[in-house]
């Protein structure tokens, strides 16, 4: 039901998450920026970005916390950035930041504006608003960023820089030593429930990529893992190996041993 988006995590549940991604079970430590921070990151080291329910079950996942807990806590699975960034609000939130949920758009390789499909998330602190994505699947930053005009950021070794204003505002990534526009975020903020359109086209529409492109990324300390349909990509302090996946027995493999994520896979109900 739609309150369910709006559930709060209780303090034994806040504990299992804070585990799940590896960090002590004390919601103390994690009020300042330097531990979301950390929060991110690990986060992003140990939850993997995935669409398999749509892709290999052909599900809507559910975007209730409490059944986003039971996915990715308790079955230690992943999700994509409905899913994913949800999560992390609520317990954000359960952690005591003022946070709240953003829309965006891709802007990666667009030749033209795409419909707003990415969902992340605004902490408000000492004045600043910071932009916090534990969801995009790709090269994301590995830390929380302070949104202000033109002033490079380095987050999990990569470069990022807001343009804009008034609450639109452009995340560009430095690439072969240009910015490149990766997001345009809308900075106002959104509802749970306002998700459930662009989630329902991501997850169910034909035309939509994540119907038509299996995704799996999880951050390393020193790199990342992807894997997009059957090309496996692994990228280890600057240097990168590619190999293909070639039939259903090895994708349960590199499953389980690159991303933790174990085939055949349960309806998250």
């Amino acid at each position: 039901m739609d309150r369910d988006l709006y559930a709060e995590l209780h303090e034994n549940e806040t504990r299992a998450y804070l585990e799940r991604i590896g960090l002590p079970a004390d919601s103390s430590l994690y009020r300042e920026k330097s531990q979301l921070n950390r929060l991110i990151f690990a986060h992003q080291c140990a939850v993997p970005f995935e669409n398999l329910d749509i892709t290999e079950l052909g599900l809507l996942p559910s975007l209730a916390v409490p059944a986003l807990f039971a996915k990715i806590v308790t079955r230690r699975r992943g999700g994509y950035c409905f899913e994913l960034n949800a999560l992390f609000y609520s317990l954000l939130r359960a952690l005591g930041h003022e946070a709240y949920p953003c829309l965006a758009r891709v802007m990666r390789d667009a030749d033209y504006p795409p419909p707003p499909l990415h969902r992340a998330t605004i902490v408000r602190t000492g004045g600043q608003l910071l932009f916090c994505d534990v969801g995009f699947g790709g090269p994301m930053p590995g830390t929380a960023l302070t949104i202000v005009p033109e002033q490079p950021q380095i987050s999990g070794g990569d470069t990022f820089c807001f343009t804009g204003a008034d609450g639109g505002w452009i995340l560009h990534r430095r690439t072969h030593g240009l910015f490149s526009p990766l997001l345009s975020i809308d900075a106002r903020p959104c509802l749970p429930v306002d998700f459930l359109p662009p989630h329902e086209y991501c997850a169910l529409s034909p035309a939509s990529f994540f119907r038509q492109n299996r995704v799996v990324n999880i951050r390393r300390p020193h790199g990342a893992v992807t894997l997009r349909n059957s090309a496996l990509t692994v990228t280890e302090n600057g240097e990168t190996t590619e190999s293909f996946v070639a039939t259903r027995r090895a994708l349960y493999d590199v499953l389980e041993d690159s991303f933790g994520l174990s085939l055949p896979l349960e309806s998250n109900g």
